[in-house]
């Protein structure tokens, strides 16, 4: 995969707020590609890392927390999938502070979260029944 996070729809799952977050998600690993590729300095990109590892970290939660709502089946093995996916970002926060940030540290990320979305989120919103627009209504009835 590496190069281009881009969100596109594409990455949609049918669920709105979900697929917002993964927008931001996407962006921001976009935003550190760019640094990197342009050689900024580790103190320029390390803002972005944190941005990013602390969105990542609530994102997960809020889908762990509708997850556990609506008694998904699949919880356990998606929540292994986030610490595997925070596992990566704490590797490349550490390889920041050694001003190590490279291409070959950011695809890993890139590759385990885009699998992450296309396929286990799409599980998701599959057993949830979620199809075009009314995912959003779905969810909070699944959810709330």
């Amino acid at each position: 995969m590496g190069g281009n996070m881009a969100w596109t729809t594409e990455h949609c799952v049918g669920l709105p707020s979900i697929d917002e977050q993964h927008r931001i998600l996407l962006d921001c690993i976009s935003l550190i590609q760019e640094a990197v590729s342009k050689r900024a300095a580790c103190s320029t990109i390390q803002p972005v890392l944190g941005q990013l590892e602390n969105f990542a970290r609530l994102h997960f939660a809020y889908e762990e927390s509708s997850m556990r709502s609506c008694r998904y089946p699949g919880l356990a093995e998606h929540a292994e999938e986030h610490l595997r996916c925070m596992s990566d970002l704490n590797d490349l926060l550490e390889a920041s502070h050694l001003a190590e940030v490279s291409e070959r540290l950011i695809v890993p990320i890139e590759n385990r979260l885009l699998e992450h979305i296309m396929n286990s989120d799409r599980q998701f919103a599959s057993w949830l029944g979620v199809t075009g627009e009314r995912g959003e209504e779905i969810r909070v009835l699944a959810v709330g």
